[in-house]
């Protein structure tokens, strides 16, 4: 005879006939599973569970790096060596911006692209090698808003 077969509703709207599937979800919220169960001999059961998403947003921040002495090459994160750029890693971010100031307080880079880091340039030229101050605004998926200020070490 046949397998039992089974058909699973996540509550989102997808479904699946997998024995034992994965489903991610695309928003934090509240939903319904029903997974209804069918034997190899007709015979019919379901189990309900109300499961609750949650945020897997993250961010983390170097605290050094180490620019691209051969000129400016842009801050998109990927353009340059392994530790060319300095940038967040992040997660489940909705927006996000990052200023970067000298240590006379003077704003010397601006991004508001999640991807887009500072290559330790300023108008062109190569920042020398120093402690710089960071502010990093980012929203998350979950409705949460996180500011944070630290410093950064440009090492060439």
């Amino acid at each position: 005879g046949a397998e039992a077969t089974y058909e699973w509703h996540f509550g989102d709207g997808n479904t699946s006939t997998l024995e034992s599937p994965s489903h991610l979800y695309s928003e934090v919220g509240i939903y319904n599973v029903l997974l209804i169960t069918t034997t190899k001999d007709g015979c019919i059961d379901s189990v309900f569970k109300t499961v609750e998403t949650q945020s897997v947003a993250k961010i983390v921040i170097p605290n050094a790096f180490t620019p691209n002495l051969n000129g400016p090459i842009g801050g998109s994160v990927g353009s340059g060596g392994l530790n060319d750029i300095f940038y967040p890693l992040t997660e489940g971010i909705t927006s996000f911006t990052m200023d970067i100031y000298n240590r006379w307080g003077e704003l010397i880079f601006h991004s508001d692209q999640v991807g887009i880091g500072w290559d330790g340039y300023y108008k062109g030229t190569l920042c020398k090698q120093d402690v710089y101050v960071y502010k990093i605004k980012a929203d998350f998926l979950d409705g949460e808003s996180k500011v944070i200020v630290g410093d950064v070490t440009l090492i060439r």
